[in-house]
């Protein structure tokens, strides 16, 4: 089994444990597991699709990365604490989740095809 197959079971399984993709929980997760995977593949020599974060990179090299991403899973955590019923904050981290996962899903099958 390829890397890229493990990650996206061990993400689905993570996923679906949960009565909805849309929580505080899964965004720190699936945050995680694209930097996990950005990392994977720069350090096999590729490159950052998104400019923004390919500047913070190159930058601030990881250290930039890995803050960002902090600072992405904090205000996301304050701002969904207390509110995790409201149809709004879940549909909002559903999508949030789905693209960042789906990202994640993506770097780890670009690791794979690269030598």
């Amino acid at each position: 089994m390829t890397f890229s197959r493990i990650l996206a079971l061990l993400l689905i399984a993570a996923l679906t444990g949960c009565a909805t993709v849309g929580t505080k929980e899964n965004f720190a997760l699936c945050q995680a597991a694209d930097a996990a995977t950005t990392v994977l593949v720069l350090g096999k020599g590729g490159s950052e699709a998104n400019p923004l974060m390919g500047k913070i990179i190159e930058k601030a090299g990881f250290a930039g990365l890995f803050a960002v991403k902090f600072a992405l899973i904090a205000i996301a955590w304050e701002w969904a604490t207390g509110r995790e019923d409201d149809e709004r904050v879940q549909a909002g981290l559903t999508a949030a989740n789905l693209l960042t996962c789906g990202v994640a899903v993506h770097n780890a099958g670009v690791s794979v095809r690269m030598p």
